[in-house]
């Protein structure tokens, strides 16, 4: 498997990325501060850690 088919397979076709991008426009979401990026980004993670910790503690 060569970088061209690499990439094929994991990145999302072009037209997929100009559907996420008109969304966030609509939304809204395009004009995210970078401060507001990474508050999004770290609630993010804060509730997957605690949902990752109840799942996992033993009874």
């Amino acid at each position: 498997m060569g970088v061209k088919d690499f990439l094929k397979a994991v990145a999302p076709e072009p037209s997929v990325m100009a559907a996420i991008r008109a969304e966030a426009k609509r939304n809204k979401k395009s004009t995210l501060t970078m401060r507001q990026i990474d508050r999004e980004i770290a609630a993010f993670r804060r509730e997957r850690r605690l949902t990752n910790a109840t799942s996992k503690r033993r009874a």
